[in-house]
């Protein structure tokens, strides 16, 4: 198995993404109010590559070994950060998709 470099923890756009320096959804930030973190993993996961972000998950409770942060769990997400490599990290609820109830057909 090999280690994990920087260029494996984070899903990229086709341009490879910019680096950050701090959260793009703090306050005076560009996506400040986009209603980005409101959404499921997924489609925030889509919106923040379409913006030209790097991305990468987080999850709680721990994550099983075979976790790979560059997939969107099941879950809600809690918070956003940015890491030492400048990806913005999505800290995600895995709890909270198995408790939500499932919506009407």
């Amino acid at each position: 198995m090999r280690l994990r470099g920087p260029e494996d923890i984070a899903a990229r756009p086709a341009d490879g993404g910019v680096a950050v320096d701090r959260s793009p959804f703090e306050k005076g930030e560009p996506l400040k109010g986009s209603g980005i973190l409101k959404l499921p993993p997924d489609q925030a996961l889509e919106r923040l590559l379409d913006e030209g972000y790097r991305v990468a998950f987080r999850v709680y409770p721990d994550p099983a070994a075979d976790f790979d942060p560059t997939v969107p769990p099941k879950g809600a997400i809690r918070r956003a950060d940015v890491d030492p490599y400048g990806n913005v990290i999505l800290f995600v609820d895995t709890e909270q998709a198995s408790s939500s109830p499932s919506p009407a057909p």
